[in-house]
């Protein structure tokens, strides 16, 4: 299109293009035959396609976005050229999927591997830097939970799909509490003067024993431990 046919008061081009009258028409099959094309290829995908995805998995759907948008929308690309395309991604998704349960390590390097975020009720910091997730981020996770104190946690894990696994232990202890502190007022804690927790890790030692430096952290911010 040339410079000299834009102009700010076309109107008419602004909201139809430069297509004639009657590829609206046409775009509305387009987009049936696409669409219904669409929810056949990723019923054949697998359910997996319809939950939280890989980074695989959303490759392939943005592609399939790429590939609809102009089997629908471009007057100069055949339909039956954009369901070809579809068919080649089913069968590259469906090849992958095969090939990394046949090759582990192929698995491995697709999605990485799960990360243990919390061990015994202490933060790995180093494998949560590594995720590029925050203390806060964890917390906020395990108050959605109904989990209240770091002590109520035996193992956290990133899986590599992206959702949170945790593994709960229901023995009652006293631990670091992810309580924000605005609330901890108003809530019924009670304090343990015989443990120190660590306040960047949550690590637990005895009062007066031990070295001042954390062992898991090398913070030296100690606090009384807490039992909600």
């Amino acid at each position: 299109m040339e410079k000299y046919q834009i102009r700010i008061d076309d109107i008419n081009r602004i909201l139809f293009g430069n297509a004639p009258e009657v590829f609206i028409l046409e775009t509305i099959i387009r987009t049936v035959i696409i669409y219904t094309a669409l929810l056949v290829t990723l019923r054949l995908m697998g359910k997996r396609m319809a939950g939280q995805l890989s980074i695989a998995e959303m490759a392939v759907m943005l592609a399939l976005g790429s590939i609809a948008s102009s089997a629908m929308q471009e007057p100069t690309t055949g339909i039956l050229f954009g369901i070809f395309i579809l068919l080649c991604m089913l069968f590259f998704q469906r090849g992958l999927n095969f090939l990394e349960f046949q090759f582990p390590r192929l698995h491995t390097f697709n999605h990485g591997k799960s990360t243990l975020l919390i061990k015994d009720g202490v933060l790995l910091l180093h494998m949560i830097d590594d995720t590029g997730l925050s203390r806060q981020q964890v917390f906020g996770v395990l108050r959605g939970k109904g989990i209240y104190n770091l002590a109520r946690v035996d193992r956290m894990y990133l899986e590599t799909s992206g959702i949170f696994s945790i593994y709960i232990n229901n023995k009652a202890q006293a631990g670091f509490s992810i309580i924000p502190a605005e609330s901890q007022s108003s809530m019924d804690m009670d304090t343990d003067h015989l443990l120190q927790i660590c306040q960047s890790c949550g690590y637990t030692k005895n009062m007066d024993k031990g070295s001042s430096i954390c062992p898991n952290c090398q913070s030296t911010d100690w606090g009384n431990a807490t039992t909600y």
